[in-house]
C-alpha cells in the first residue's frame, strides 16, 4: 500500500471516530434538568394518598383505605375515576418543553389557574407538580414540576400527554369532592 493511501485511511478512521463522539455527546446534552421532566410516578399500587388543590380554596384528599379510596375521609371514591388518576399519573409523559416565548404566559397562567397535586407513598411525598390549562391544540397540557429536595418550583413548564391518547388531562385532576362520591345506594354481590 502506498505511503498516501495510508495517509489516507488513517485521516478517514480518525474523521469517523470522532464524529461518533461528537454525535453520543450531543444526543446526551440538554439544556433542561432531566429531573425537572419527571412527572411520571409509575409505583401507583404504593400511593396512598392524593392531594389536590385549586387556586380558589377548593381541595380534596383521597386515601386508600383497607377498604378502598376515600374523599376527604367521608365517602368511597367512584372506581372509574380513581383507576383514571392513577393510570394518569403511571403514563403521563413529556412531549415537549413550552416554547421559550410562551414560557412567561404559561408561568403567569399556572400561578393564578393551576391544580396543585400532591402525590404520597406510605406517607412519604413522591412527587408534586402543578396541573394547567390545556395547549391550543388541545393534545396535551401545561405543567409544572416541584423539585422535593429544595421545596422549589423548576424553572421550565412542560407540555405533558399520555401516549396512544388524544385531547388533555387538566380534567382527571379533580378538587371537588362532589365529582369523586362514589353515588351507589347499595353495594352488594349476590351469592
Amino acid at each position: 500500500m502506498k505511503k498516501s493511501s495510508l495517509i489516507i485511511i488513517t485521516v478517514l478512521v480518525a474523521l469517523i471516530a470522532v464524529s461518533i463522539l461528537i454525535f453520543k455527546k450531543k444526543g446526551n446534552m440538554s439544556t433542561l434538568d432531566e429531573d425537572s421532566r419527571s412527572f411520571k410516578y409509575t409505583d401507583t399500587a404504593s400511593v396512598t394518598k392524593i392531594f389536590m388543590a385549586d387556586k380558589n380554596g377548593r381541595q380534596c384528599i383521597l386515601k386508600r383505605t383497607n377498604e378502598g379510596w376515600f374523599v376527604n375521609d367521608k365517602f368511597k371514591v367512584r372506581s372509574d375515576a380513581i383507576l383514571t388518576l392513577l393510570e394518569t399519573i403511571k403514563r403521563i409523559e413529556v412531549k415537549r418543553p413550552v416554547a421559550r416565548q410562551a414560557k412567561t404566559g404559561t408561568l403567569k397562567v399556572l400561578a393564578y389557574r393551576s391544580i396543585k397535586v400532591e402525590i404520597y407513598s406510605n406517607d412519604e411525598l413522591v412527587k408534586q407538580y402543578y396541573v394547567g390549562h390545556e395547549t391550543p391544540d388541545g393534545e396535551g397540557t401545561h405543567m409544572l414540576l416541584t423539585n422535593l429536595d429544595t421545596e422549589e418550583n423548576y424553572e421550565d413548564p412542560f407540555v405533558v400527554f399520555i401516549p396512544g391518547f388524544t385531547g388533555f388531562l387538566n380534567t382527571r385532576f379533580i378538587v371537588e369532592e362532589k365529582v369523586w362520591r362514589d353515588l351507589n345506594v347499595m353495594n352488594f354481590t349476590p351469592d
